[in-house]
């Protein structure tokens, strides 16, 4: 469908080919998997700051902006998951935060 629309579609067919050429660059292709890889790293980060987040609010009720903003800074995977274990023993959201 899609290769359909490009056929009828009025485009200058020289500027598509250099488009398609680029992209079958070794290095363009490095750089769209190093994105790629990076946004998902992100997406993953992201998920698990938002679950050690939702764990202490299971458990100890609101969790303060202060410390949602701090756990929303770490970015270190090893560290996230120390937090999250954390998350599953401390006592009290200060006992977290003493360990954030």
């Amino acid at each position: 469908m899609l290769l359909g629309y490009i056929l009828r579609a009025d485009i200058d067919k020289t500027d598509f080919d250099n488009k398609i050429k680029l992209f079958q660059k070794a290095e363009t292709r490095t750089t769209a998997m190093s994105l790629a890889e990076q946004l998902r790293q992100e997406g993953h980060l992201a998920g698990r700051q938002e679950a050690v987040l939702a764990y202490l609010e299971i458990r100890f009720g609101p969790v303060p902006q202060g410390l949602v903003e701090a756990m929303r800074q770490v970015a270190d995977p090893a560290r996230l998951e120390s937090l999250q274990r954390t998350s599953f023993t401390c006592a009290s959201i200060e006992e977290f935060a003493a360990a954030l």
